[in-house]
């Protein structure tokens, strides 16, 4: 009776962090297919999740993927994506900031509510076994909801640079010329994209 409850109770163990863990990275799951996600569940169970509370296991997860080295660098960019992805969704709603009319002569950081990376794979999924460079923008709209797009090389790296503090006209001017555009012709094509980010939010001045 003992090996009998003894078993009842790990498997009830299992499917607590099973649920919670499914859930939480639910794209990672489906890409890692159930038998390898089942050993992944197990082995971080003996590794030892580190809190009582199972909905805090999400953190602790990705941590033991990374520190065990179970996924490569295609699952490492997903694994980057799901939990920033529920991180933000769990951050108190920010009030709107008033930032005045968009100008390349002021200077512009991202919002605290906001994670920029450049992955080496897609979170499109049928873009998700070519290599490149996919600069991933995600940021919690107006409306409180976690959302996300790829952006072009260009606006990525300009966006990366923006720490607040030179005027976004110095920080495009090196840039355009390493992709050979005039800041003229740079300017006409990031006015509008950059105006939304400061309407959306993902930029601040």
């Amino acid at each position: 009776m003992e090996y009998a409850n003894a078993d009842i109770y790990r498997k009830l163990i299992f499917y607590r962090f099973d649920e919670t863990l499914s859930a939480s990275f639910p794209l990672f799951r489906r890409q890692t297919g159930d038998k390898k996600w089942k050993k992944l569940v197990e082995d971080f169970i003996v590794w030892g999740p580190q809190s009582h509370y199972v909905w805090k296991s999400a953190g602790k997860f990705r941590c033991f993927l990374l520190e065990t080295k179970r996924v490569g660098r295609r699952h490492k960019d997903l694994l980057w994506f799901e939990w920033h992805s529920l991180a933000l969704s769990r951050l108190d709603p920010i009030e709107p900031s008033l930032s005045g009319k968009f100008r390349f002569s002021r200077s512009y950081r991202l919002a605290d509510s906001v994670r920029l990376r450049r992955l080496r794979y897609s979170i499109h999924t049928d873009c998700r076994k070519t290599r490149g460079n996919f600069w991933t923008l995600l940021f919690v709209t107006r409306k409180g909801e976690v959302s996300w797009i790829e952006t072009t090389p260009f606006i990525g790296e300009l966006l990366a640079s923006c720490d607040g503090g030179e005027p976004l006209k110095k920080v495009v001017e090196p840039i355009a010329k390493r992709y050979g555009v005039a800041y003229k012709d740079a300017k006409a094509i990031l006015e509008r994209p950059l105006a939304s980010f400061m309407d959306e939010g993902i930029i601040v001045a």
